[in-house]
């Protein structure tokens, strides 16, 4: 199995391609309901690591990042 399938279906590429529109809603609020704390704590640690995916993403477009790249300063 691919990281990117669906671990419980199995469906190929599901993972990978889900975005917004992939929400279930009424799951989604239950969760928000019953576990308040642990939705919170998800919800920080995706924009800590979307913000350093961004940075990284930026530092590559600006040249930075790359081991093979010569930096005197």
């Amino acid at each position: 199995m691919n990281i990117r399938d669906c671990p419980i279906c199995r469906e190929p590429g599901a993972v990978y391609y889900a975005n917004k529109t992939n929400i279930d809603d009424k799951l989604m609020h239950k969760m928000k309901i019953e576990f308040p704390r642990e939705v919170k704590e998800k919800i920080a640690d995706n924009r800590t690591e979307k913000a350093k995916e961004d940075s990284e993403h930026l530092l590559q477009m600006y040249g930075y990042g790359n081991p093979n790249q010569c930096i005197v300063m």
